[in-house]
């Protein structure tokens, strides 16, 4: 039936809606996510029977579809997808990693999820909505994502910041070396003085920033 309907919108709706409802009933759910994405069918409506059927990879095949379909203009709906995609993948990856025999399938899930957030069409939505996501990622206590998160944004405050919290300071003054933002060496330059002194000294000269004697 597909064929045919190709040069009418209205049929190939209603084809596409029955063969993702059979393939569902059939327990076919990745194939039904995709064809129910392809549908004008209630987008919350479609959200709510994979939720309730537990198939939490069919939902998200689902969400991923609708937003690689939206056009640019429709930011709002960008944002909702792109949240809620962020929530389970944090939700999927914190089971994962609490169960040491599934280390790689975390690993697949980790980079399965970066790859999402490093697709050039979501990085206008995610930058837009960057302080939103920093804290999904802080209430998952997911703080190898925080700090990915935020290099990608290029927020090296909030990066150096976080290693500054966690003793971390050489690393603090590694992401100050490499990125050679003056206010941000000035910034942290006191904490990281109490701490690594001579490092720092070594640091500034090596940016040719130390005044004159």
């Amino acid at each position: 039936a597909l064929p045919i309907c190709k040069e009418r919108p209205d049929c190939l709706d209603i084809v596409l809606a029955k063969e993702a409802e059979h393939c569902f009933q059939n327990k076919r759910y990745l194939e039904s996510a995709k064809c129910y994405a392809l549908t004008q069918n209630y987008f919350e409506e479609i959200a709510l029977k994979f939720i309730e059927a537990k198939q939490e990879e069919a939902l998200m095949e689902f969400l991923l579809k609708k937003l690689d379909l939206l056009k640019t203009s429709e930011k709002i709906q960008a944002t909702l997808l792109i949240t809620w995609l962020t929530e389970l993948y944090l939700n999927q990856l914190g089971l994962l990693q609490s169960d040491s025999t599934k280390r790689s399938l975390y690993v697949e899930k980790r980079d399965e999820f970066r790859n999402f957030l490093n697709r050039s069409k979501n990085k206008e939505c995610l930058f837009n909505n960057r302080t939103s996501i920093h804290d999904l990622l802080a209430s998952h206590g997911d703080t190898e994502h925080m700090v990915h998160f935020a290099v990608l944004m290029q927020d090296y405050d909030r990066v150096v910041s976080h290693h500054c919290q966690h003793d971390d300071y050489e690393e603090a003054l590694n992401v100050l070396s490499k990125h050679k933002d003056k206010a941000l060496f000035y910034k942290f330059s006191p904490v990281l003085m109490q701490h690594i002194p001579n490092k720092v000294v070594n640091a500034w000269i090596q940016m040719g920033k130390i005044g004159r004697a």
